[in-house]
């Protein structure tokens, strides 16, 4: 059984009772899981992304097209409240005082999206801030490639495959400290910060675009060592046969 969320409903704790494995895609829910005194198999694996697709291309032309010189950070995902676009453009406020130019690319559609440009423009970043609404998935492995850093300021998540992409094109990112990315301290390109913390999420941002670029292929092995469909089906495997074995 795949485990996304865990609840209290008589469905929940049926499953609970007669299953003899679980997988789940962050730590913090197989804790909830221990906390629920399920004492089974559980594995803790995300469901993996293209490594072959998301992949490195230097030579995209986004930002020459873009007349962007400076750094490029890039935002994925749906606008709503608990993706916390409006703390990343808090952020970015404070960022460009000390940046300005640095540039962000705002990729998705969503209720929010008319709010947030309008606080994009009383803040007057309409000249670093680029709302691109909707991308084909297709194109996103060359934005992911053109961008210097990935930010996602959310206030909840299961396990965003927006950060698997854009790992697995060697781009470091800032997350929340969230219970969804529990356990990642020690990962490559990762920083985390607080939730809803402007000053500390810039303060994030900034001291990832100070690391090298040459952690982009350590960053790219990471994924490609954890994230990999090659790499996730293996874990599913032994974990199907170890289940099954007892």
């Amino acid at each position: 059984i795949i485990f996304w969320q865990i609840g209290n409903s008589a469905l929940v704790k049926f499953v609970l009772k007669v299953s003899d494995g679980l997988t789940v895609v962050n730590k913090a829910i197989s804790s909830r899981l221990t906390a629920k005194g399920y004492s089974k198999s559980v594995l803790v694996c995300p469901m993996g992304v293209d490594t072959q697709k998301f992949s490195y291309n230097p030579n995209n032309g986004i930002k020459q097209k873009n007349n962007i010189n400076g750094p490029l950070l890039l935002y994925v995902g749906i606008l709503v409240e608990a993706k916390g676009v409006r703390t990343l453009i808090e952020a970015f406020e404070l960022l460009v005082q000390k940046r300005k130019d640095v540039t962000l690319f705002i990729i998705g559609e969503g209720e929010l999206k008319q709010s947030l440009i309008e606080l994009t423009l009383s803040k007057n970043l309409q000249n670093n801030i680029t709302f691109l609404g909707a991308i084909k998935n297709e194109a996103l492995p060359d934005y992911y490639s053109a961008s210097d850093l990935l930010v996602l300021p959310s206030l909840s998540e299961g396990w965003p495959v927006v950060v698997m992409e854009a790992q697995s094109c060697g781009v470091p990112c800032v997350v929340t400290d969230i219970s969804a990315f529990e356990g990642i301290e020690n990962s490559v390109g990762f920083i985390k910060v607080p939730v809803n913390d402007p000053r500390k999420l810039k303060e994030g941002i900034f001291k990832s675009l100070l690391l090298k670029k040459d952690d982009a292929d350590a960053i790219r092995k990471y994924a490609i060592d954890n994230y990999s469909w090659d790499a996730v089906a293996d874990k599913f495997n032994q974990f199907f046969n170890s289940t099954l074995s007892k």
